[in-house]
């Protein structure tokens, strides 16, 4: 039995993902950040949505090779800079493996795919694209049924290249009237590759990003292979407004999602 594995069965990681999370709630009390009543009450409401979508993107949803798709960014859980009229999507991808993605196109008026390497956990916060498709490009039946190839090789129809280190697809909807436009309903599933499922490695749940110094501090996002918690680098850009049009969409929770969501305004610094 591995020491991480050992570490787990004796409830250790649990243990040290609990201190990971105390030293990550250090940030908003850093000297520099805002320290009204208000500006706490939503780091630690911000602190806690980034838990949620780490929790969601890499364990829920972590395995390339039984992908689903997610909604990271939504009304109750924002990444600081998501667009309010978007729709936002994402699985976690193998870029030694291939992957079909199947399902209507909906009338929303922008679609489009992206492959990524990369992510914000990484030191340079990189996170790079290993290709695109906008649905203007792509062919559709009648009914907008349509699929998609996602691999390293050339494919025939409509077709998104990735790279060995792909590690995730995001999806863009953007909508001109939520009120009367459909959003697209997509189903994500490995057809192939070569990759092998990776060990259980329990000590990246207990990681978290830890930055050099108080004033470069930056938002970081969970680990492509691990399960990394994110800490807050600032709370003063997270005053929402609260402009609903109905109550707020339930996250997808399984690989065949009809995707749908409101907006909400954020005021950004």
């Amino acid at each position: 039995m591995s020491d991480a594995v050992e570490q787990l069965m004796l409830g250790k990681t649990w243990e040290q993902f609990c201190e990971a999370l105390k030293s990550a709630g250090q940030q908003i009390l850093r000297p520099e950040a805002p320290d009204t009543p208000l500006d706490r009450a939503e780091g630690y409401r911000y602190l806690s949505r980034l838990v949620r979508v780490a929790l969601e993107m890499h364990v829920e949803f972590a395995d390339p090779d039984f992908p689903g798709f997610i909604v990271p960014s939504h009304e109750t859980i924002k990444i600081g800079a998501d667009s309010p009229d978007n729709l936002y999507m994402s699985a976690r991808l193998d870029g030694r493996n291939e992957y079909r993605v199947s399902g209507r196109r909906g009338t929303v008026a922008t679609l489009n795919f992206a492959t990524k390497k990369g992510g914000y956990a990484n030191r340079d916060g990189r996170m790079d694209g290993t290709g695109f498709l906008a649905a203007k490009d792509m062919t559709f039946e009648a009914d907008g049924r349509f699929e998609l190839t996602l691999s390293r090789q050339p494919q025939p129809g409509n077709w998104l290249p990735m790279e060995a280190d792909t590690n995730q697809l995001l999806v863009r909807q953007t909508f001109l009237d939520r009120r009367t436009e459909q959003p697209a309903q997509l189903r994500i599933e490995r057809i192939g590759g070569s990759a092998k499922p990776k060990p259980l490695d329990p000590s990246c749940f207990t990681t978290i990003y830890r930055a050099p110094a108080p004033s470069s501090a930056i938002p970081r996002a969970c680990s492509p292979t691990g399960r990394k918690v994110i800490a807050p680098a600032s709370t003063a850009c997270l005053r929402p407004t609260r402009r609903f049009a109905r109550p707020p969409a339930a996250t997808p929770t399984s690989s065949t999602t009809m995707a749908t969501g409101n907006s909400k305004r954020m005021r950004r610094c």
